[in-house]
This record gives structure tokens, C-alpha cells and sequence, in this order.
């Protein structure tokens, strides 16, 4: 097997193990009536190919980095994140609507598993 093939298993994986939270989230919008299912949809279609867009030309330019500094691009997270922590302290607002919702739909969908059972 090609040594690309191979490695398209294990990306599918990641990538579905890391998008969970946004498929949570498009299945609380997709049952909120509220919102326009097309609109829902192409806005997550592409959210989806800006990020494997911008992933194939981060991975085009590792090659142009030393390997040994690749391993600092997870600062930058880390650096996002530290400096949001003092904006989410001060905020102290209660979860959004989005949030309810989306929370709603995981119980309802355990639930109706547990039913099942």
C-alpha cells in the first residue's frame, strides 16, 4: 500500500475526534427551526474546507521550517488561550442560548440511546 494511504486512516480519526464539539453544535442549530438549514449547512461546509485549506498550506510550508521548531506552534494556542482567560473571568455571563441547545440535543440523543437499550 502507498505510503499516503496509509496515512489516511489515522487523519480521518483525528480529524473526526477533534470536530466533535462542531458537529454538536451544527446538530443544535440544524434543530433550532429558528435558523435557515442551507444556510446552516454552507456555513459549515465551509468552515470545514477553510480549515483543511489552511492545514495543506501549513503543511506545505513545514517542509520550508526546521523540524525542530515545528513543535513550538502549539505556543500559539496556549498564547490564545492564556490571553482570553482574564476576558472570560471578567465576563461572567451565563451560557448562551447555542449552548443550552446544544446540550439539549446531546441529552436528548442519550436518552433516546438509553431508551433503546
Amino acid at each position: 500500500m502507498p505510503e499516503i494511504l496509509q496515512i489516511v486512516p489515522p487523519a480521518a480519526g483525528a480529524y473526526l475526534a477533534t470536530n466533535m464539539d462542531n458537529l454538536v453544535v451544527l446538530a443544535a442549530m440544524l434543530a433550532d427551526h429558528a435558523h435557515d438549514r442551507k444556510r446552516v449547512l454552507a456555513g459549515f461546509v465551509i468552515s470545514v474546507l477553510s480549515t483543511l485549506g489552511i492545514s495543506f498550506l501549513v503543511a506545505l510550508f513545514a517542509d520550508v521550517v526546521p523540524t525542530r521548531y515545528l513543535g513550538l506552534l502549539g505556543v500559539i494556542p496556549l498564547a490564545m488561550g492564556a490571553l482570553g482567560l482574564p476576558q472570560a473571568r471578567h465576563a461572567r455571563t451565563q451560557p448562551s442560548d447555542m449552548v443550552r441547545k446544544a446540550v439539549g440535543a446531546v441529552t436528548d440523543a442519550r436518552d433516546r440511546v438509553d431508551a433503546d437499550r
